[in-house]
């Protein structure tokens, strides 16, 4: 399972996790999220009211709530459901998620919150959790939000919403236009990766680095069977141009000056970059 802030690289650890052939999902969206789990991180978000960008809600469930969900999800694992995440032949052949036979798992940063009702259901799972500096992170959802609003200006999709009023309109948050609220909600998502136990945690700026140290200690976490070849491959495909891209930006660097001395950076030693 992994987890991990949105915009810290949780795409690409599930890409390399297909390459040295971890499933991921048959079905799954631009982000790479297996439709199956996404659908269900999102219904038990909505049991609490909560969102991607505001979170913490899911924090709250009790005992009675989460009792509910396993037993809903455990009615779909078993369902034509199924069909999404295994594809038709997978699912002829396994039929249920605990007759897989083979390295399988998906990746959604709602992960992050939902995790003790996934342990709960997967107690042997293992979880990785990635995380990437905060500047970088903020910026990179804000230029996704603004983009989004770019493209709607001149969608179908926008007489479709004024006509039937919507509730909303390019679906995206605008909070995280503001690059200090996205700070902050990395802040959310980080500390709570952090809180769980028996997580392997890997840094993206250190995978982008020095891939073939963290390759070969995630690999080994995870038991893949590997040669040296297949960390070559992997690691000719990171771009290392994305590390630490905010220090291009003088307006950036400002804001990672003013939240340097923050205890969490600190932790993540992102406090001495500049």
């Amino acid at each position: 399972i992994i987890i991990g802030m949105h915009r810290s690289g949780t795409t690409m650890l599930s890409k390399i996790l297909e390459e040295m052939g971890v499933f991921m999902g048959r079905k799954k969206d631009i982000n790479n999220e297996a439709l199956f789990f996404l659908n269900f991180n999102r219904f038990i978000f909505k049991q609490t009211l909560a969102t991607w960008d505001s979170p913490l809600n899911v924090k709250f469930g009790n005992t009675f709530l989460n009792e509910n969900i396993k037993r809903v999800f455990n009615k779909r694992k078993s369902s034509l459901f199924l069909l999404n995440y295994l594809g038709i032949t997978k699912y002829i052949k396994y039929k249920r998620l605990e007759n897989l036979n083979f390295n399988w798992g998906w990746k959604d940063p709602r992960n992050s919150f939902t995790l003790k009702i996934w342990k709960q259901l997967f107690p042997n799972a293992k979880v990785v959790h990635i995380y990437r500096n905060p500047i970088d992170v903020a910026n990179s959802l804000k230029k996704r939000s603004i983009s989004k609003q770019e493209q709607f200006k001149s969608s179908f999709r926008k007489q479709i919403s004024e006509y039937f009023l919507r509730s909303s309109f390019i679906h995206d948050s605008y909070k995280i236009q503001s690059i200090d609220e996205g700070v902050r909600l990395w802040k959310e998502y980080v500390n709570e990766c952090l809180s769980y136990p028996d997580v392997f945690n890997i840094k993206y700026e250190s995978l982008l680095e020095n891939p073939n140290k963290e390759l070969t200690s995630l690999f080994n976490y995870l038991d893949l069977n590997y040669e040296d070849e297949n960390i070559q491959k992997v690691s000719k495909t990171l771009k290392k141009n994305r590390c630490y891209a905010f220090l291009n930006n003088t307006d950036l660097i400002d804001k990672y000056n003013k939240i340097k001395d923050d205890s969490l950076i600190k932790q993540l030693r992102y406090d001495t970059i500049t």
